[in-house]
């Protein structure tokens, strides 16, 4: 009797081998399954979902004369720039870029350079004030370029004629130089500042907090 419960016991113990194998070969199976055979499929749904950071730039501070009225004041634009969150080879994608925002290639690639030190998240800059047919050709190749993208930003409008333009002054992106002074270090490439006149004077005043 104690014969026959041993036998029932072992034929148990190997059926539930069998059965822990079946189940570890079919949990390797689907691993090998989804890390090789469908590795581009969810790696691109994985860069789709990612959270990208682009930057809301602040308009900068109009400048009024002593009974208020408007001396410089800003207008609505597009800036391009580069998202340097993905896998996405940004030289080699100069090429087309450059052909669709009117730009020298070998510009853009000494740009991506110079600026490889910066975070991954901070997206560098490429052109201010892009014409509607490179709006148009950014939007048209969001696929092809996933890389570049467009923020809305505010450009400066002075008096027209150049009038009080040795007085107002005038704002241009922070130079390499300046952002190694103390007084620019807390600035980012990128940034708009001014450069002369009150515009370099009450830069902090009329600067906006991005």
């Amino acid at each position: 009797m104690f014969g026959h419960d041993e036998k029932i016991s072992s034929i148990r113990l190997t059926a539930a081998q069998y059965i822990i194998l079946a189940i570890f070969l079919i949990l390797a199976y689907g691993l090998w399954r989804l890390q090789v055979m469908q590795s581009d499929f969810y790696a691109g749904l994985a860069e789709k979902n990612r959270i990208r950071n682009v930057p809301i730039l602040a308009p900068r501070g109009k400048i009024l004369d002593r009974e208020g009225r408007i001396i410089v004041d800003n207008y609505p634009s597009f800036t391009a720039l580069l998202l340097r969150d993905s896998s996405r080879d940004l030289s080699a994608d100069a090429g087309l870029i450059a052909q669709g925002l009117h730009m020298n290639a070998n510009e853009i690639r000494e740009r991506v350079r110079k600026l490889a030190w910066l975070p991954q998240y901070q997206p560098i800059f490429l052109k201010d004030d892009i014409t509607p047919d490179e709006l148009a050709f950014i939007e048209a190749h969001r696929n092809e370029l996933p890389e570049l993208d467009t923020i809305m930003s505010h450009r400066r409008l002075y008096p027209r004629k150049g009038f009080m333009a040795h007085l107002v002054g005038y704002v241009g992106e922070v130079s390499e130089d300046m952002l190694n002074q103390p007084q620019w270090e807390f600035y980012n490439p990128g940034d708009v500042v001014g450069k002369s006149g009150v515009e370099l004077q009450y830069n902090q005043m009329l600067m906006g907090k991005n």
